[in-house]
């Protein structure tokens, strides 16, 4: 992550001082009102303009510098950690798996007490 905000905040400086108007390259998923798309959506209606502005150039060291590591949305800029998301959606399944197997095994234990208190 250091090296990405220092690759940002040259991108920032070397821009500084240039007339530069747009810089093309951006992937898009959001419209004109910066909401995102829905996920795997294939019609963007009103999409956002490919070109980012200057402006927009300037905003990603901050952007980067607000990035918690997970998921951010921060002005025209979304930043996600897809590998993090992976893991907690895997460790949320695991725990799953891990409550339900505990339950059918509370439920079996209970169940067999309940048989050997009756003979």
């Amino acid at each position: 992550m250091p090296s990405n905000l220092a690759s940002a905040q040259r991108v920032a400086d070397f821009i500084g001082n240039r007339p530069i108007t747009h810089v093309l390259g951006a992937h898009i998923e959001m419209n004109r009102e910066e909401d995102l798309f829905p996920w795997k959506s294939t019609y963007h209606p009103h999409e956002r303009a490919l070109p980012l502005t200057k402006a927009d150039l300037f905003s990603l060291p901050e952007t980067l510098r607000s990035f918690n590591g997970f998921y951010t949305k921060h002005g025209k800029w979304v930043l996600m950690n897809q590998n993090r998301q992976l893991m907690a959606i895997g460790s949320g399944a695991v725990l799953l798996l891990l409550a339900l197997a505990w339950s059918v095994w509370s439920y079996f234990r209970r169940r067999s007490a309940a048989r050997a208190a009756v003979t």
